[in-house]
Formats: C-alpha cells, sequence, structure tokens
C-alpha cells in the first residue's frame, strides 16, 4: 500500500493521492469490515477443522457464501450511488472521483474470494499461499499502477487494481481447491 501511495504520490502529485486514499477507503471499506470480523471468527474454526478436508470445504463454501449475499448488495449501492456521495457528502472537490470509486468498488466484489481465503489458508497451515497471494498482488499492484498512471492518470491506479484482482482471484481458486 505504501508503495502504490508512493507511485502515485510521485507521478501525479499529493492532491491526486488523496483523491487515490480516500476513494480506496470507501469502495475497500466493506472488505475491511468483513475480513476483521470474518478472519477473527473463522481462523479458528478452519484450525479445528483442518484434519477434516470436507468439513474445512463446507466451512469455506458457508463463510464465502455469507460473505456474497451480504456485501454484494453494498458493493452495488457504493456503485450506483457513487455520484450522489460525491456530490452531497463529500463535496464538489471530489469530482472526477466516481470512475475511481467505481472501478474499486468492483475490485472489492471480486475481491471477496482472495478475502475469504485468507483465514482458510491460513487457519488450515498454509500461510505461505497466503503469502505468495499477498505478496504477489502487491508487486504486481506498484508495476501496473506505474505503467497505468504514466497513460491514464489517477484513473490508472484502478486499471492497475482490475489487472491484478483477476490473477489474484484465480490463485486463490487454485490454491483453495488445493
Amino acid at each position: 500500500g505504501a508503495l502504490l501511495r508512493l507511485t502515485i504520490s510521485r507521478q501525479l502529485g499529493t492532491a491526486e493521492l488523496g483523491i487515490y486514499f480516500l476513494a480506496a477507503k470507501l469502495a475497500f471499506l466493506p472488505n475491511e469490515i468483513a475480513s476483521e470480523v470474518v478472519g477473527a471468527v473463522s481462523f479458528p474454526v478452519y484450525a479445528r477443522v483442518q484434519s477434516n478436508i470436507s468439513q474445512a470445504t463446507r466451512t469455506f463454501r458457508a463463510i464465502f457464501t455469507s460473505m456474497f449475499l451480504v456485501l454484494t448488495p453494498v458493493f452495488t449501492l457504493i456503485f450506483v450511488l457513487v455520484p450522489s456521495i460525491v456530490k452531497y457528502v463529500l463535496g464538489s472537490q471530489w469530482e472526477g472521483a466516481e470512475l475511481l470509486i467505481r472501478l474499486l468498488a468492483l475490485v472489492g466484489l471480486f475481491g471477496l474470494v482472495p478475502d475469504a481465503a485468507v483465514p482458510a489458508l491460513k487457519g488450515l497451515g498454509q500461510p505461505h499461499k497466503y503469502a505468495m497471494l499477498e505478496g504477489g498482488q502487491s508487486c504486481f499492484l506498484v508495476i501496473f499502477a506505474w505503467i497505468f498512471i504514466n497513460h491514464f492518470g489517477l484513473i490508472g491506479a484502478g486499471y492497475a487494481w482490475g489487472a491484478v484482482i483477476a490473477p489474484t482471484l484465480l490463485f486463490s481458486i487454485s490454491f483453495l481447491r488445493q
């Protein structure tokens, strides 16, 4: 996160960094809250059932389904209401951030699988897979952000997130299947 913020401020300046920071906080807030709650509850459950793969599978499906059913409407509301949120809550100085917030909300929605996979991987005794997911995502996010911000401005940060969430999603599914 720090490297991404450094990349944005280095290429675009502090005003755009502020817009990105607010957009990311708003768009990723549902993920952050869900990850805190789900992680605290599910890690011990996974640790207890790690020797029973069918029970661990049922646990993951139940947790992911719950997260999906609760957070999909939240992300949909963010996506739909972002122009009103910017206009009436954040103020005119944030106009132009709508597309970035929408892109990041979509990333948050697609990030539900990796977010649900984190406590599963840790609790099932495979934190190295989580480290690979997080490390790979972070490295490629900074690389893509540098490239996309150069070409598209601040919205390039949203494109960079879009470019890294797809492989993160696929690797999460692959790790979970293993």
